[in-house]
Parts: structure tokens; C-alpha cells; sequence
């Protein structure tokens, strides 16, 4: 008697363990799951400017860069020239950088740049930020920092802490910032460095989350 209740209480278990297996398979796996970052929006100016422009005084103040084939720093390239009446130009981004950005918070601007001349350098904000009336502006700090004759790649971290609004000359909030991310109507970069007539370009531009 003693040996067939032990085989009852095997036999038992058995059919607990076999139930709880066939009460299972038919639900799905219980897997761990990570939000992946927004897709990067990508420049490489490989066959045309992708939709980039100029604003203020290069090209003739015409909008449209000149697209150069070859010679970037990677493939093809932006170029202008600077038409020495006063202002600075900026490369002015391409509709698919603006928009609601908000997921790109926290994550970087990426570009190259190079100028014809290092020679009589000034000081400009170097990246700004629009939404409506607020400017936010990056500054990345004395020549030093300006591109050289070479491709010089920068990389901008989009978070408030360096930004300043260009309206006020306060520092940029947390919530300044992501405000304007939320809803970005106008992203340029600095596009001349030098007092004097310069050409400057542009290539391999990079937004990621």
C-alpha cells in the first residue's frame, strides 16, 4: 500500500505539471520590450541639397546653395559664397528637421563644416532654435571652435544647458527648450566665419534621438 501511494503522489504531480504546460502553450511569450529613439534624419548631400537653403547675404541673396558633387566629407557637399554686405548667413534646414522634435530631446545635432579662410575670424551664434518669437541660440565659443580649411565636424547636444535666448540674453530652460523642440519651425547654422569675402560648406548633417 505504502508504494502505490507514492505512486499516486507522482502521478499526481505529473498531471499538475502537464496541465499547467498545456494551459500555457497557448498564450504568447512574456518577452522584455525597450523603446528604441526616434529615426535619425540624415543630410549627406550625395546627389542634391536636399531641400537646405541659405538665408542672408551669400549666393546673391538668392535661397539655393550651390550643390558640389564631390570633395565633402563624405561625397557630395554644400557651398556658397558670402556677398560681404553685411549680416551673417546661415544654411537654413530642410522641412524634415522641423516639426514636433521633441523625441530628439536629449540626443544630437551632428554636422561638418569648413571655411576658405581662417583668417580675420568674428564671433556669431553658431546653431539657432525657432518656435514663433523665441530664438534659441548656441554659441560653441571664440575662433578656436570656428571649421578650418578641412572638414571640421561638430556634434551638439540638444538639451538646454548652453542654449541662451537671443531675445532676452537669459540661459534657456529645461522647459524653454523643449517647448520649442516640440513645435521647431526654423533650424540654421552658421555659415561664414570671416569678415571679408569667404565661401563656407556644408555636408554630412545629423539628427538623432
Amino acid at each position: 500500500m505504502e508504494g502505490m501511494r507514492n505512486w499516486s503522489v507522482v502521478a499526481l504531480v505529473a498531471l499538475v505539471a502537464l496541465a499547467g504546460c498545456a494551459g500555457g502553450s497557448g498564450q504568447a511569450p512574456t518577452t522584455a520590450t525597450t523603446e528604441s529613439g526616434p529615426a535619425p534624419v540624415t543630410s549627406s548631400f550625395d546627389e542634391d541639397a536636399e531641400g537646405w537653403t541659405i538665408v542672408g547675404d551669400a549666393q546673391s541673396r538668392e535661397v539655393d546653395p550651390d550643390h558640389v558633387a564631390e570633395g565633402g566629407a563624405s561625397g557630395g557637399y554644400l557651398e556658397a559664397t558670402d556677398d560681404v554686405t553685411g549680416g551673417v548667413w546661415y544654411w537654413n534646414a530642410s522641412d524634415a528637421y522641423l516639426g514636433d522634435k521633441s523625441a530628439y530631446a536629449g540626443g544630437t545635432l551632428a554636422f561638418e563644416l569648413r571655411q576658405s579662410s581662417t583668417s580675420s575670424q568674428f564671433d556669431a551664434t553658431d546653431v539657432i532654435l525657432e518656435r514663433g518669437d523665441t530664438r534659441l541660440g548656441y554659441d560653441f565659443g571664440d575662433e578656436s571652435t570656428h571649421p578650418g580649411t578641412d572638414w571640421t565636424g561638430y556634434d551638439l547636444a540638444l538639451a538646454a544647458d548652453g542654449w541662451t535666448n537671443l531675445d532676452t540674453e537669459e540661459p534657456a530652460s529645461t522647459a524653454e527648450f523643449e517647448q520649442v523642440l516640440a513645435d521647431l519651425e526654423g533650424l540654421t547654422i552658421r555659415g561664414e566665419y570671416r569678415e571679408g569675402s569667404d565661401t563656407g560648406g556644408l555636408d554630412s548633417v545629423e539628427l538623432t534621438g
